[in-house]
């Protein structure tokens, strides 16, 4: 009896093979990098993003206190609303004055004098571009300011910023008809500059609340 062995054949794979499967690979590889990197360059942008909508909303949240709490008359020479020019500085400046809110911790050179606290916003210049919006916070008596201001940045990297009010005529905290312009409504714009320059802008209307200073 006669056994037969069994051939097997082995066939590599051609060069031909091999460069077409690397030119598919490398497609493959292209596409999915590409991919990839638009969404890490979305995810950066809507990280940025968010992080411009925190800080605006944080500054106009401010601004929106602060003209709720307007006071309706005059307090240490200082009318509830101011806007102008800062003579030592050139920088664009806004005041409101406002009401001591409950509670407040005074200072020894403030308490039994503090009626009000006026608040200025100013703006200054960043670079050539861009502009940082800065506030001051002083206690404010019937002679006027009282002690050291309270100083901080708002927000930055703004190209504009403007407020805008719409005022009625105070009556005075007595009825005495004292005829000074108290703020019903602000108008606050900002246009905010991302990293790549591109400008987003933001609006929103602030009611005023007045109230007598303390």
């Amino acid at each position: 009896m006669r056994c037969t062995g069994i051939k097997t054949s082995y066939k590599g794979i051609t060069l031909i093979e091999m460069v077409v499967a690397m030119l598919v690979f490398s497609a493959i590889a292209g596409v999915a990098s590409q991919a990839f990197l638009t969404i890490m360059k979305i995810s950066r942008e809507t990280k940025d993003r968010s992080e411009v909508y925190r800080r605006v909303d944080f500054a106009i949240a401010e601004l929106r206190r602060d003209a709720a709490n307007v006071v309706p008359g005059k307090v240490g020479g200082f009318a509830p609303y101011e806007e102008g020019v800062d003579p030592e500085t050139g920088a664009r400046i806004y005041r409101i004055l406002t009401r001591v809110p409950e509670g407040y911790h005074f200072t020894e050179q403030a308490k039994g004098r503090a009626q009000a606290i006026l608040v200025e916003y100013s703006l200054t210049q960043e670079d050539e571009v861009r502009l940082r919006l800065n506030r001051t916070k002083w206690m404010v008596g019937a002679s006027g300011p009282i002690g050291e201001p309270l100083k901080g940045m708002l927000v930055s990297n703004l190209s504009a910023f403007s407020l805008n009010p719409t005022f009625a005529v105070s009556e005075g905290e007595e009825g005495a008809g004292d005829g000074v312009k108290v703020p019903r409504l602000l108008q606050v714009c900002l246009d905010f500059r991302m990293p790549d320059g591109e400008v987003l802008s933001f609006s929103s209307s602030l009611l005023a609340h007045a109230e007598p200073a303390k």
